[in-house]
């Protein structure tokens, strides 16, 4: 089940429904924003209440203990975080970023060595050696690499389209050279997407 404040309320208590736009605060009415806070205050409590007593006549121990002993110690740990931040060595940041982003490109041209030229008469209107249909068209009609899974079969009753899961691509480790650089590229992406640049941007 969802294990947000707002439906949890909903669901146990039977709450209606409440709600501001917190994107900006600064830009809300400060009644509403009071109101809206007042409101969660209580919620919130209520739900604790609620869960505690839970945990309490649960006959699973394990888990309660898990619970009190493991779960709660460990998130308590990112109250100081959120309150202060985390520091970070904008010079250490910036470089390694660079190192990435070169790693990236490396083997982007790299993989360029598969792409035939008349790629786009394939129906293809960019390059794009992530998750997509381009690519889904290079490993398995243009490399000619097998099919091992496929997604969701198609609402019209059609298999689903070739799988480019990570777990697929690492079972197709040893089909194809492309596979290896595939793999090593997924890893210097997300550096630079979920980790340089997405840090870079919540530095204060």
């Amino acid at each position: 089940r969802p294990k947000g404040l707002k439906p949890l309320a909903r669901q146990i208590h039977g709450v209606p429904p409440w709600a501001i736009s917190t994107k900006d605060l600064l830009d809300e009415d400060l009644g509403e924003v009071l109101e809206y806070c007042g409101l969660d205050t209580p919620h919130a409590a209520n739900l604790y209440f609620h869960f505690r007593e839970q945990l309490q006549e649960s006959e699973n121990r394990r888990k309660a203990l898990l619970f009190a002993k493991l779960t709660m110690p460990a998130a308590n740990r990112f109250i100081s975080v959120e309150q202060a931040g985390v520091w970070t060595d904008r010079e250490a940041l910036a470089t390694n970023w660079k190192i990435a982003e070169s790693e990236l490109a490396s083997i982007n041209e790299r993989l360029m060595d598969y792409v035939p030229e008349d790629w786009q008469s394939h129906g293809h209107k960019e390059i794009n050696f992530g998750p997509s249909n381009f690519l889904r068209w290079l490993v398995f009609e243009q490399l000619e690499i097998p099919v091992i899974a496929r997604g969701k079969a198609k609402d019209n009753g059609d298999p689903g389209n070739p799988s480019l899961a990570e777990a697929v691509m690492l079972e197709l480790r040893g089909q194809h050279p492309a596979i290896e650089l595939l793999l090593e590229r997924t890893k210097w992406y997300k550096y630079c997407t979920a980790f340089f640049s997405a840090y870079s941007e919540q530095i204060d």
